[in-house]
């Protein structure tokens, strides 16, 4: 089973993009740890860093942005595999299994993240407690974004299912 050109040529996309994200930010880090002058815009702050308390924010901003954009790049990173794996017309290998569990797995890390960092961001900037619950109606929702990484699991448990099954009809043949 061929996977289509456009879903590839996304991931792919997607791939590049977050490695270059992330080496980006990581020189950022490390300019800025050798005394470099930064602008830190994140969430809806932007602040210049001048002061102990703005560096010590923008050393816990930039270690969150690597922590997300690491993630991200491991999720696509493991979608790529599953797809080239996918190319070789074999289904319901350990990989594709594994892949679609953890791919799932990261997914919903990476959401519960950033709902942690943006709860203590205004919690820090604004110091205020600010607990709510949303439903969003646009696709960068994370109630979205969670049900398509319980999707990826779910369908690591059918896949792991299916695979057990053909070993047991391949066993009685």
């Amino acid at each position: 089973m061929k996977p289509p050109k456009f879903l590839k040529t996304i991931i792919n996309i997607s791939y590049i993009l977050l490695l270059l994200k992330l080496i980006i930010t990581s020189l950022c880090y490390i300019y800025f740890l050798l005394g470099g002058s930064v602008k830190l815009s994140s969430l809806d702050y932007i602040t210049i860093v001048e002061n102990e308390e703005s560096t010590a924010a923008a050393i816990v901003f930039f270690t969150l942005e690597i922590i997300y954009t690491s993630i991200l790049f491991s999720s696509v990173y493991i979608l790529k595999k599953l797809i080239k794996d996918f190319e070789k017309e074999r289904l319901y290998t350990k990989l594709q299994i594994s892949g679609l569990s953890l791919a799932g797995k990261l997914i919903i890390g990476l959401v519960i993240l950033q709902i942690v960092a943006e709860f203590f961001t205004v919690f820090i900037f604004d110091n205020r407690l600010e607990i709510g619950l949303s439903i969003e109606n646009d696709l960068g929702s994370p109630w979205l974004v969670i049900s398509i990484g319980l999707f990826l699991i779910y369908l690591s448990k059918i896949f792991k299912n299916s695979a057990s099954l053909l070993k047991e009809n391949e066993l009685t043949i």
